[in-house]
């Protein structure tokens, strides 16, 4: 199991100088896990690529959907 931050989602499905170590990462180990927030912040990332034109709506829309299958959430809230 990885725990992952939204650095490495990002990597892994934005291509970029860092996405074949991501995608290795992934290769070893595909059960990966994130402190709940991680989608809010993949979210802002994919309206940051929007703005900047780095690619359209319905991109963005697809990788985080992508995300959201490959990632489980975990509540990290004390109780």
């Amino acid at each position: 199991m990885i725990v992952a931050d939204v650095n490495l989602v990002t990597y892994l499905l934005v291509p970029g100088p860092h996405t074949a170590a991501a995608r290795s990462v992934q290769f070893r180990d595909s059960d990966w896990i994130a402190p709940g927030v991680w989608l809010y912040e993949f979210v802002n990332v994919m309206a940051s690529h929007v703005r900047t034109k780095q690619f359209d709506t319905d991109h963005a829309m697809k990788l985080i959907a992508d995300a959201k299958s490959r990632i489980q959430s975990i509540d990290t809230q004390a109780s």
